[in-house]
């Protein structure tokens, strides 16, 4: 789109909004009355910071802005994918820093996850179950590896989420973020819809039921303006250091994660380039 509407809360360029926009109203299905208001954490003890670095503007992949705003206008988490070093995971990071959210609430998924462990054990919250607490503002909850997970597991996290509410055993629980809240009557129901970011591995594929619950995102390879934008962010200064020609050699290869060019970016400071790169090797490749 070439113009900037109201619902189009989210640039791409991860740069923290000033003043910070107000989320576009929910659709009615998408409405809830959870009471009370549970402040939005600030501190995130630098996670953003390691995951983006530092806070510059960054270039968004196309149609990455339009699908982010409609799922926050919508309410519907978003399923992205793309090939490695696409930055999928880090998305939520960027989501978060721009409009405020604070700390990303992440959601690392293995062969033996269940519901509980997302929503609440005795006297704590998971990071689904914190997700779905009455803030004023959403909070962003990435799920990764969300296909490694028992089949019926996805299914079951967007009927949760999508009822916005759960029951806790007890009258006081601490978040995933280690926040003591009350909880009235044991009866936890959100306010404002999370804004949810789904990651695969693409060992499995979701099921058609599930996808469509969701918006689809598919990342494409990063551009040469995009990795130089991220090592300016991660790696500071990088004087003396021949930066156009290293992303030229990481494009060159495949299935290269983007850590492995900040790794070699940080090697070269201090070894030939040559010898910096040589880290490099297909993420595919057997031990």
């Amino acid at each position: 789109m070439t113009a900037q509407h109201d619902w189009q809360v989210y640039s791409g360029t991860g740069v923290a909004r000033a003043p910070i926009p107000a989320i576009p109203d929910a659709p009615p299905w998408r409405r809830y009355t959870g009471t009370g208001s549970t402040e939005l954490p600030v501190d995130d003890g630098g996670e953003t910071d390691r995951q983006l670095g530092r806070a510059q503007p960054r270039v968004p992949f196309a149609e990455e802005v339009d699908v982010v705003n409609a799922g926050i206008l919508l309410r519907r988490p978003l399923v992205v994918t793309g090939p490695v070093g696409s930055g999928k995971a880090s998305l939520a990071y960027v989501i978060a820093r721009e409009l405020a959210l604070g700390p990303v609430l992440r959601w690392n998924m293995t062969a033996r996850s269940t519901l509980a462990d997302g929503l609440c054990r005795p006297g704590r919250l998971g990071p689904l179950g914190t997700a779905l607490l009455p803030y004023e503002r959403p909070r962003v909850l990435l799920i990764t590896g969300l296909d490694r997970a028992p089949l019926d597991l996805p299914e079951e996290i967007v009927a949760t989420l999508y009822a916005g509410e759960y029951i806790v055993d007890g009258a006081r629980a601490f978040t995933h973020d280690n926040v003591p809240i009350p909880v009235a009557e044991g009866l936890v129901r959100c306010r404002e819809f999370p804004v949810v970011i789904v990651t695969g591995t693409g060992e499995r594929a979701f099921s058609p039921s599930f996808l469509r619950q969701c918006l689809r995102l598919r990342l494409s390879a990063a551009t040469p303006e995009q990795l130089t934008a991220l090592v300016a962010a991660q790696a500071g200064d990088v004087e003396g250091l021949d930066v156009d020609k290293l992303v030229a050699e990481f494009l060159a290869r495949d299935n290269l994660g983007a850590d492995q060019l900040l790794n070699a970016v940080h090697l070269a400071r201090v070894v030939p380039p040559n010898v910096a790169t040589s880290i490099w090797h297909d993420v595919r490749e057997a031990e």
